[in-house]
């Protein structure tokens, strides 16, 4: 069972699936295909095309034909619900979901791409999500050398200090009574 947006939902019995999800206490309660979790955008990149891997994975291997038609009836109608929850996700920007489902969109152009080519499907997804933690890694060292280049450029050449400089003491003025007093 998984926790998710306030909600207790469990990965749906026998579909082999973590995406695929029920509610927990309820008998009736829609199937949602493609029940991720919420996170940042790139990160959603990353579970979107884990998601592509597992759906290809579970084809090949076969758990999906004991689903007794409430999930779907075979692995084509299957592929077509999980599609239109990727799309509701996408297009809706449902719960901070948006990342997964573009990165599970763009694994599957990729592997369509790959496939025609004649890649096989776990090559090109371990070559997509190798793509994408560079791009991540990437993206995270440009990142801190714009911190550091932007600490740079704030930081003033000379070091400037913060303490309070001590009141000047003035002269005392000269009067008449003093100068005359000098002069005597």
């Amino acid at each position: 069972m998984i926790k998710m947006d306030s909600k207790t939902r469990e990965c749906y019995p026998g579909a082999g699936l973590p995406f695929i999800t029920t509610a927990a206490s309820s008998d009736t309660a829609p199937i949602n295909h493609f029940d991720v979790q919420r996170q940042e955008y790139c990160d959603g990149l990353t579970t979107g095309m884990h998601a592509v891997y597992r759906l290809m994975f579970a084809i090949e291997t076969g758990p999906l034909k004991d689903f007794g038609g409430e999930v779907a009836e075979d692995e084509d109608e299957l592929f077509r619900y999980v599609v239109e929850d990727v799309i509701k996700a996408m297009v809706d920007g449902i719960d901070d979901r948006r990342g997964a489902a573009v990165g599970f969109l763009c694994a599957m152009s990729r592997l369509l791409r790959d496939h025609a080519m004649g890649k096989p499907w776990r090559e090109s997804m371990m070559d997509a999500i190798a793509d994408d933690n560079n791009f991540a890694l990437g993206e995270y060292e440009s990142s801190l050398k714009r911190n550091a280049d932007l600490v740079k450029a704030v930081t003033p050449a000379q070091p400037v200090s913060l303490a309070v400089a001590p009141k000047a003491t003035k002269k005392p003025r000269a009067t008449k009574r003093a100068t005359a007093g000098a002069l005597a």
